[in-house]
C-alpha cells in the first residue's frame, strides 16, 4: 500500500509539473549568473503533456536574436551565454505558435542576494496567517537593499509571473529547488547569496554555503523567525 502512494504521489507531481509546460507548448526557464560568468539558457517542448524533441526553438534575449535551440529527446535545449553586463534581462522563447517568457538575472560581484523559498514563505501553512500577512510589504523592502531569487518546490510549478503579479510580490527569477545543488550551482555561476529565507530543510541544505538562514519553522540549522517584521529587523543594516 506504502509503495502504491508514493507511485500515485510521483504521478500526480509529474502531472502538475509538465502541466504548465504541455499548456503553452514551450517553456523558457529562469537563471541567475554573475557577469562575465557562462550560463546555459534553458527551454523545454512538450506535446500532449510529453517531451517533445527535435525542436527548434527561437531564442531571444531583450528583443535581440540569440539563435536556435535545438531540443533533444527529452524535449530540453540549452544555449551558452556569456553576459557583459550586469542588470535583469528578459528571455523569450517561440516554438511554433507558442512562445515563453522567463528571466535572466547578471550580478555584480559586489550585489547582496537573498534567496527565498517561495513554498515555505509564503504558500505553506494555511491555517497559520502569520507566515503570509506582511510578505509582500516584507519582500518589497528587502527588494530596496537586496537581489531576491525565489525558490520554488518540484510541485510549485504554478509560481510564475502572472502569480508573482497577483500575489503583490516583487518580481524577480523564479528557480527550480534542488537543495544543496541549487547553492552548488549559484557557487559556481558566481553568486554567494548574503541570506536565505525558507523551510528547515532548505537551512540545512544551505548550512555549508549561506552564512544567514531565517525559518518560520524550528530549525536547527540557522535562525527560527516569528513573523516577517522579526525577519525585516534581523536583516537590517
Amino acid at each position: 500500500m506504502a509503495m502504491i502512494g508514493r507511485v500515485l504521489l510521483a504521478l500526480l507531481a509529474a502531472l502538475w509539473v509538465a502541466a504548465p509546460a504541455a499548456d503553452a507548448g514551450v517553456r523558457v526557464y529562469d537563471r541567475v549568473t554573475a557577469v562575465g560568468c557562462a550560463v546555459f539558457l534553458e527551454v523545454e517542448t512538450r506535446r500532449f503533456g510529453f517531451p517533445e524533441g527535435g525542436t527548434r526553438v527561437q531564442l531571444h534575449l531583450d528583443d535581440r536574436a540569440l539563435g536556435e535551440i535545438l531540443t533533444g529527446a527529452d524535449g530540453r535545449g540549452y544555449l551558452k551565454y556569456t553576459p557583459g553586463a550586469a542588470g535583469e534581462l528578459r528571455l523569450a522563447a517561440r516554438w511554433r505558435n507558442f512562445q515563453d517568457s522567463g528571466r535572466l538575472l547578471v550580478l555584480k560581484p559586489d550585489e547582496k542576494v537573498v534567496v527565498v523559498e517561495i513554498d515555505a514563505a509564503l504558500r505553506s501553512h494555511p491555517l497559520d496567517q502569520r507566515l503570509r500577512e506582511g510578505g509582500a510589504a516584507a519582500l518589497e523592502s528587502l527588494s530596496r537593499r537586496f537581489r531576491l531569487i525565489y525558490l520554488e518546490s518540484p510541485l510549485g510549478a504554478l509560481v510564475n509571473e502572472k502569480w508573482l503579479t497577483d500575489s503583490g510580490l516583487p518580481q524577480t527569477v523564479v528557480l527550480r529547488n534542488r537543495g544543496e545543488a541549487t547553492f552548488k550551482h549559484l557557487a559556481a555561476h558566481g553568486v554567494r547569496p548574503f541570506a536565505v529565507v525558507g523551510s528547515a530543510g532548505l537551512l540545512a541544505a544551505a548550512k555549508a554555503h549561506v552564512e544567514k538562514r531565517f525559518s518560520f519553522e524550528k530549525t536547527a540549522d540557522g535562525e527560527t523567525v516569528e513573523d516577517w517584521p522579526a525577519l525585516l529587523e534581523a536583516l537590517a543594516p
